[in-house]
């Protein structure tokens, strides 16, 4: 049989699979996952990092690719952010988690999006693309990503955001037209000690910020 995917909204009766892959895929295999080990505990719940990936899909905003025997082959997992919100990493009791929370965080103070763009008032931000290792090179993350564009501009927002740890990731969304506007290096976030946090191997060197805007701002 040939294979073939289709694209949905995620609903929250979805999250449990969205759980399962995310931590068959992109729990394991995502650069700062590998870099704090969290790869190697995949099978031990996080619920900080599961709660991060999934407490915005009931937003209605999150899509999924899924195959024709009805498996989830792709996900794209997002949230609105609207201006003066902010990310918090004071109540993560998970200390690897905790380590890539802070980069973020981070990255969206030294990026200051609404700052930049005085006229933003709401983006959708895109917080975790991962595709089945046995998917890729279908075309898969880039329909998720064009879906989420498409969902983001139904519901009202200006821009669409990524924030790309893994550089294999950034390359895709450049390729859409997305534009990068920041980029943190990994090597200059050091989250108060004297060494760099995070040291993933080539190619991946930073978080790199890209946005796609919707509207003028």
């Amino acid at each position: 049989m040939e294979r073939s995917y289709s694209l949905r909204v995620i609903a929250s009766e979805d999250i449990p699979e969205v759980i399962d892959f995310l931590s068959r895929f992109f729990f394991r295999d995502e650069p700062l996952n590998i870099e704090t080990g969290m790869d190697l505990d995949y099978s031990i719940r996080c619920p900080e990092m599961e709660a991060y990936c999934t407490n915005s899909i009931p937003e209605g905003n999150s899509v999924m690719a899924y195959s024709n025997t009805n498996e989830v082959v792709g996900v794209c997992l997002s949230g609105g952010v609207r201006r003066n919100e902010q990310k918090d990493s004071s109540e993560c009791t998970n200390d690897k988690f905790r380590k890539v929370m802070n980069l973020l965080i981070e990255s969206d103070r030294q990026t200051d999006i609404f700052s930049r763009y005085p006229k933003l008032d709401s983006l959708l931000d895109v917080k975790i693309i991962s595709v089945d290792t046995n998917w890729r090179g279908m075309g898969i993350c880039k329909a998720l990503l064009e879906k989420t564009r498409e969902v983001a501009k139904e519901q009202g927002f200006q821009v669409v955001k990524v924030d790309c740890t893994s550089h294999i990731s950034a390359l895709a969304v450049s390729r859409l037209g997305f534009e990068r506007i920041h980029v943190l290096k990994y090597c200059e976030f050091f989250d108060g000690g004297s060494e760099p946090v995070f040291k993933p191997p080539p190619p991946h060197f930073g978080v790199q910020v890209y946005i796609f805007k919707l509207d003028d701002i």
